[in-house]
């Protein structure tokens, strides 16, 4: 999304220099207590699919393996996207019922009546000033179900509308926990980064729920707006939580009603890998994928990124 008046893109750099650049940040980052063995960067490529311009939000497929979800940000049509890790297109689906005016993550989880669903956050704010967010829940389409040329429908979209307790609130992270709540993460640009948290029953309400306000989150992203929280996602064992900045991602423990735990914070830092990067998803115990809007350069990326974690070790 925009990074909003006053603020000027970074210079893109060419892709040898953005490897050595993350490289480098790295090495420095073994001299914070906590930080992780150098990360390892797997493939870094540009969407297949020109119309995929801003990816703000990516997750792995929980039914179709190999298989990643985005979609673009507010202002654009309200479609979802199948590619994989090295970009590839593998379909297109309009979300029926669904009204892209600032969609900013993507999450997969089980549908209430069995199956697979992908939920998406309409939940951007930029200027704090929306009085009701908005999460779309879809069963997940069939890859390879529609040609690659044209766009499928999917089932039609159930809508949970709900407002935060302390006003209008700016939000680019989401992740949903076993339980079926979904967790929502503040950007921090006008204000302390913040945990809500709307539980499973909210999706049978007939009005706008309040999100319950769970805590500050122990994040501390910097004052620049490269550090604002644009996305996260949590593993398939409900155990561990991945938040990204536009520089840096933060590995945390959880809980089991998916709140962070007690333990180290361990980061890993991705500067430099990306034009605007806001979307992260797991794909494995120790790989995550970033997704980023496209730049001067060309299309945005996908991209393969492995920190080596403690629990791991």
């Amino acid at each position: 999304m925009p990074l909003g008046p006053g603020y000027h893109t970074p210079m893109r750099t060419a892709p040898a220099l953005l490897l050595a650049l993350v490289n480098t940040s790295c090495a420095l980052a073994q001299t914070t207590p906590g930080a992780p063995e150098p990360v390892h960067v797997g493939p870094v490529t540009r969407f297949e699919d020109g119309t995929i311009s801003e990816s703000s939000g990516v997750v792995a497929s929980r039914q179709f393996a190999g298989v990643l979800w985005t979609h673009n940000d507010g202002g654009n049509a309200p479609y979802v996207f199948a590619t994989d890790t090295l970009a590839r297109m593998l379909g297109t689906w309009v979300v029926a019922g669904g009204e892209n005016r600032d969609w900013e993550d993507i999450a997969a989880g089980p549908c209430p009546d069995g199956g697979h669903c992908l939920y998406l956050g309409d939940v951007g704010d930029n200027n704090e000033r929306r009085p009701n967010g908005r999460i779309y829940r879809v069963r997940e389409p069939e890859p390879g179900s529609v040609p690659t040329d044209s766009i499928g429908e999917t089932q039609a979209a159930v809508t949970l509308t709900f407002q935060y307790p302390d006003g209008p609130t700016d939000v680019e992270a989401m992740y949903l926990d076993p339980s079926g709540a979904v967790h929502l993460i503040s950007k921090g640009g006008l204000g302390p980064v913040t945990h809500y948290r709307l539980p499973a029953s909210a999706w049978s309400a007939d009005h706008a729920v309040t999100a319950e306000r769970v805590a500050l989150f122990p994040v501390d992203p910097g004052t620049t707006r490269l550090a604002g929280v644009t996305g996260a996602d949590l593993s398939t064992d409900g155990h561990r939580l991945v938040v990204r900045t536009y520089r840096e991602l933060f590995f945390y423990a959880v809980d089991d009603d998916g709140s962070v735990g007690a333990g180290p914070v361990t980061t890993c830092p991705i500067l430099g890998l990306e034009s605007q990067g806001e979307g992260v998803g797991w794909l494995d115990d120790e790989r995550v994928v970033l997704t980023s809007e496209r730049g001067v350069l060309g299309r945005g990326t996908v991209a393969v990124v492995h920190c080596p974690l403690p629990w791991n070790r």
